[in-house]
């Protein structure tokens, strides 16, 4: 079972796919050294990605100046690692793929990746490939020797953008991220709390990731809901309708099962297993 939940400064190291909100470039540094550092400990290759006039921060950094001119790090600059701000965000993916790839052809445990991506959120289509992105990238290091950590700079990317796209993460800064919608085992599994001023932004969350329209149901993992309010029931089984297939939500709170029942969900579209 992935890690989830809240960062703080102390643990960023700790998760393996992090949504970082700064407001000061110091603290975007402070934490990708930091998830670095943690990297380098554990044996794996750190790759990063430097925004521009960022270069000499690592290249002159005490511990991973030396790690880059080794090869136990590898710097690239932005415009090298996403040159075409994400038009197919799967290729991005394989990027990643191959880069974890070839980390562990040469003898290392795996591949840590850190990159500010808030140039990448410049118009709302752009955003929607970032977010489908995230989703890719996430379900890859599922199962997969790669983490990452990307950085949002909140005082460039709207509100309701940074909510969603720390949703789609399995850890976020604090106050960012009510729920999370992350790959674990193969699944999608939801984990937090779903209150009802959160109803909308999980059915948002929910068609970012991309609701099949035919074929098996979308299963979710609930086992890391602390609490789901009954219009998030509700919402999940009209995101069914919508797509003309049908969601089973396994585990999570056993009052969903019963809300679930006294609302005739499963005529609707919406299993809940408990």
């Amino acid at each position: 079972m992935r890690r989830a939940g809240v960062i703080d400064d102390d643990s960023v190291g700790a998760h393996d796919h992090v949504c970082f909100v700064y407001a000061e470039r110091t603290e975007w540094r402070a934490a990708a050294r930091s998830f670095a550092l943690a990297g380098l400990d554990a044996g794996q290759r750190v790759l990063i990605v430097a925004g521009p006039g960022e270069e000499h921060w690592w290249t002159e950094d005490e511990a991973l100046g030396p790690a880059v001119r080794t090869g136990r790090a590898e710097l690239l600059p932005e415009r090298v690692a996403y040159p075409h701000d994400l038009v197919d965000p799967a290729d991005q993916v394989a990027f990643y793929r191959e880069a974890t790839e070839r980390a562990v052809r040469d003898g290392f445990a795996g591949l840590r990746a850190f990159a500010n991506v808030t140039g990448l959120t410049s118009t709302p289509p752009a955003v929607d490939r970032l977010l489908r992105y995230e989703q890719l990238v996430d379900a890859y290091m599922d199962g997969h020797p790669f983490q990452g950590l990307c950085g949002y700079d909140r005082t460039v990317v709207p509100p309701a953008d940074l909510r969603l796209l720390a949703c789609l993460h399995p850890s976020a800064s604090p106050g960012y991220a009510p729920f999370h919608v992350y790959a674990d085992s193969g699944r999608l599994r939801l984990a937090g709390d779903i209150d009802y001023d959160n109803v909308e932004l999980l059915a948002e969350a929910l068609r970012a990731v991309g609701l099949p329209s035919a074929g098996p149901p979308l299963e979710l993992t609930g086992t890391g809901l602390g609490f789901v309010h009954h219009a998030a029931l509700v919402a999940l089984a009209k995101l069914a309708q919508e797509h003309s297939g049908r969601i089973v939500l396994r585990g999570g709170p056993s009052v969903a099962k019963r809300l679930s029942d006294m609302l005739g969900l499963d005529d609707a579209g919406l299993e809940v297993i408990v």
